[in-house]
Formats: C-alpha cells, structure tokens, sequence
C-alpha cells in the first residue's frame, strides 16, 4: 500500500489540446508545500480578450468563490487563494479557461499540488514497561500521523506528585529529547509518584503533548549507604579492567565507524599481533551504564561461531570500552550486491542455516535478540561466505514461563506482538528473521510503507505477497518457508528448531541451480536504507 503523507506531489503533464489562440494558458500554477492553517496561493497567466470563462477545480470537483476560497481573474492572470489551509486542501488542482461559457475552445492548465504538512500529532500515553536500579524504562506509542515529515524526536516530561498539596504535582521539566519510543528515566526518589508526558517535533514544529501517564510510582530499593548508582564505576556482571590496561594491551588503529553510542576502531593486540574490534562509548548516566552492563552480560554468555564474540571489556571514568571479535567482511548484503559476488538461491539458503544456527543457540540460551536486521549481519571477511550476527544492544533474557513485553525495534522488521505490546516469545526474533530471507531473495522489503506508521500498519494487518515479479525464479521450497515464517501469532509462528527442519534449508545446494538471482532491487533497497 501507498500512502498520501510522505510521497510529494508531481506535476502531470497533461495539457488538453487547444482551440486557437483566443484563449489560452500561458504559464500554469506551480506545486506547493504549505503548513497547515496558512493560506494556498495558486495563479495562472493567462492570454485572451473579454470575456474569459475561468474555472478553478480541485480533482473533478468545481471551486465556488466564497470567504474562504476567493478567485479573482482578468485577461492575463488568474488566482485561487484559500485563506486557512485544511487537511482536506491537499490535492490536485486545475485551471480551465475558454472564449466562452460554452465548452468548445476550452483550455486547461497543467495540474498543480498543494502539499499541506503540519506538526505531527500528539503521541500516545506513557506507560511503565521495567523497574531499574534507580528508576524505569518508561514507553509509548509514536504519533499516528507524522504530519507529512518524519518525526525528528520525542520529548519527554515528568512532574512529581504532590500526594498531600492542593496544587496536585509540580511543574513539568524536561527529562530527555531522543528519536526512540522508550526511555529509562534515572535519578527518581524511591517510592515518589510521578507523571509524565510526551510530544513529538518534525521540520515544522512539535506537536501538542500526548496524554499524561497514570500515575507511577518507583518503588526499586534503595542502594546501600545512600550510593548513587551513576558513581558506581563497577556497576555490572563483568569483570572491568581500567583504561590504562587497555592502552597497554591494545594499540588502537583507523575508526571503523560510528553510531550514537560510540566510535568504533580496529584495534592490534601488541603482543599476539591480532586484530580485534573496540567499541568506544561515553556513559555519561547510570542508565548508560546499565545498558552496556546488560549488553556485555549477555555476550559473555554467547560462545557460538555465529554470534561476534566479546574478548575484554575496559573501563575509565565515564568511558566504557568493549573488545570484540573484528568482522570486517562488511554488511551481507553489502557483500552479496557486489559486482564479483554471484547471488544465488542455494547461496541464500547457506546464509540464512547460518542465522538460524545463531539463533538457535541464542534460544539455547535463554535470550532474545530484538533487533535482528541486515545491518547485524557481518560476514566474516570479503571472499567467504561466513557471516555472524551483531549487535545485542537490545537484547534480553527471555523466561518462557514469564510474561515479557518490550517496545523497540526496527520498524521494517519488528514483529506484530511488538507493536501491538503482547508478550513476546523466541520465535518474535524468527518474524524478523523471515522479513530478511525475504528481502535476501527479492531485494524488496515486504512491510515497508512511506513511513514508520505505514510501515507497522502493514505488519499488524501482516500485509504482503509474492505477486512481484521479483519471485518468479524463487522456488516454492523458499516462498513455503518465508510462509511459515510471517504468521501472526507466537504460536502458529515457526520456531528456529521447525525452521531448521524445513526442506528448503535442508535441501542439497550443490545440486541445486546456479541460476543467478537479480540483485537490481537489492541495491535500491540498500540505497533507501543509506538515506533513512
């Protein structure tokens, strides 16, 4: 599906023929972006002697003169003006004019667009999702309508209860601004209620603020001899080594990259000579802290070859430093559009046993990844076929015997209990997981809308087919085990172990055909994602 909120207006080349010169359209009107509530100016020049019969139409639909739509024309110009832009303004418009009353000699002008845009709506109610060591994650719903402009960021507020005052709660303050749905609010007084609310900000403004929360209250104990945990440098599962062990060990190279919790450099071990990985990040809060505690936790207990390996974790001040396995083969399916690399589907089904094989032991393990996408997948080096998962920032121990929930992920290829903030289960990262076989073998992307909201609409709907032509080469083997993959509901949901065993990944590539897939719409989607 499309939708009218993201894809700007495009002039149609349509110009009816004309009936002489007596009169005509010189200069049509011209599209427009205007900001919801201010006025629509279109004007076309026109070419004729009295009396012009002029007529403004919005799709089929004739335009009157009235105090909000106010039309004034001579013989060389004419304009529409609509006062206060609405919602329901945005449209195609045309400009007809004829000698006449009558229709013959009638001219029309090229259509033009008036785009109306506006800040985005308010986002939904704040709810607790976890406690934390000093405070909790707290989660919402984004805006439902992003006003015709991504949304840039989210604020967040809070306000403390007054429990015993007239006045209710104090004024609202600031608690971050930040481009995800969930925050973990730190510093909060043990067993204070509090408020809060959120609003939402594109290029054109920030929108009203959403519902307030009910009322919550952080009941996590308090610590030991009135320490702040943001002091608490060894805070953690893992044993934390000081920076100056690390400068001794490690001799830091060129940055690989950088995201926004850190850089990360290729590093040299001075004595073995190996190469490794260090992730550089600055937690500045105890809630940065705690997640990268968490993240390292994790990792110490995911030996597998198919998951990248952490090999030391440093420590100083507010720097944390994670030395991890070096994956420089580059993204999978950076690697596999290249002009050298012949992409076939018995190549696909060897990576797509590889990312269940990780997944596999992740489930063993009792954790959930959460953010599976082709960013997280890295082969090994640049001639192989080796590849392992990355990045456990958001992933999490999962009992099956509890009820989880969580809001986050990646919209492309979260799974509709996510969104929809059921609990989710193992095969929740096996949803994604099927949203990247299928973007693998077709090079398109099965839920994407023109925007996040589209996007998770369509998963929700669970929207998508095989009708492309896209599928034509790829074998009912693979379209079954994508199927089986894209199900709503935990339970009718493929699990890694049925996964594993299905007869598409089973099958013997060798004997397989070494037709090559078109790897053409790979490369767009891979160009969109670049500029997301």
């Amino acid at each position: 599906p499309t939708s009218s909120t993201k894809q700007p207006f495009v002039i149609k080349k349509k110009i009816s023929p004309t009936s002489g010169v007596a009169a005509c359209i010189k200069d049509g009107p011209r599209d427009m972006t205007v900001l919801r509530g201010n006025p629509i100016s279109l004007c076309c020049a026109l070419q004729g002697t009295s009396p012009l019969k002029v007529v403004w139409r919005k799709g089929r639909d004739e335009i009157k003169h009235s105090h909000q739509c106010c039309i004034e024309s001579t013989n060389t110009i004419s304009a529409l003006t609509i006062a206060r832009s609405e919602r329901g303004d945005s449209g195609c418009y045309t400009l007809q004019v004829s000698k006449s009353a009558a229709v013959r000699g009638l001219t029309s002008s090229p259509s033009a667009s008036a785009w109306l845009v506006n800040i985005p709506d308010p986002p939904g109610k704040p709810f607790p999702e976890n406690m934390t060591g000093d405070g909790m994650i707290v989660s919402w719903y984004g805006s439902g309508f992003d006003g015709g402009s991504p949304i840039t960021s989210y604020l967040l507020e809070i306000s403390k209860v007054r429990e015993n005052s007239s006045s209710g709660r104090k004024a609202w303050s600031e608690v971050a601004s930040t481009n995800s749905t969930s925050y973990t609010v730190a510093g909060l007084e043990n067993n204070a209620a509090y408020v809060f609310r959120v609003s939402a900000s594109n290029q054109y403004g920030t929108s009203q603020p959403g519902p307030l929360s009910d009322i919550l209250r952080n009941t996590s104990p308090v610590q030991e001899n009135g320490a702040d945990s943001s002091d608490d440098e060894g805070k953690g599962y893992f044993d934390i080594q000081s920076t100056e062990k690390f400068s001794a060990k490690y001799e830091v190279r060129e940055k690989l990259g950088q995201g926004r919790f850190g850089k990360v450099h290729r590093v040299t071990d001075r004595v073995s000579g190996r190469e490794f990985a260090a992730k550089i990040m600055r937690a500045l809060k105890s809630r940065d802290r705690e997640a990268v505690s968490m993240e390292i936790d994790i990792m110490n207990q995911l030996r597998h070859p198919k998951l990248v390996q952490l090999i030391d974790a440093y420590s100083h001040g507010r720097e944390i430093i994670m030395v991890m396995d070096l994956v420089a083969g580059g993204e999978l399916f950076e690697r596999v559009i290249d002009e050298d690399f012949e992409l076939t589907e018995a190549a696909c089904i060897k990576y797509m046993r590889q990312i269940c094989h990780g997944v596999q032991f992740m489930e063993r393990s009792q954790i959930v990844h959460l953010d599976l996408k082709p960013e997280n997948i890295m082969c090994i080096n640049k001639t192989g076929t080796q590849i392992k998962l990355i990045d456990f920032g958001l992933a999490r121990k999962f009992n099956p015997k509890e009820v989880t929930r969580v809001m986050f992920g990646t919209p492309e290829f979260v799974a509709p209990e996510v969104i929809n903030y059921d609990a989710i289960g193992f095969e929740t990262d096996m949803w994604s997981v099927g949203v990247i076989c299928y973007i693998l073998l077709s090079g398109l992307s099965p839920f994407c809308g023109e925007g996040d909201a589209e996007t998770l609409s369509n998963i929700t709907a669970v929207q998508w087919d095989f009708e492309d032509e896209a599928f034509d080469q790829i074998s009912d083997d693979a379209k079954d085990f994508i199927s089986k993959l894209l199900v709503k509901g935990l339970k009718k949901r493929y699990n890694v172990n049925q996964a594993l065993d299905h007869r598409w990944l089973k099958r013997d590539t060798n004997k397989m055909s070494k037709s090559k897939l078109n790897t053409k719409n790979l490369k767009r989607y891979l160009a969109r994602r670049k500029w997301q």
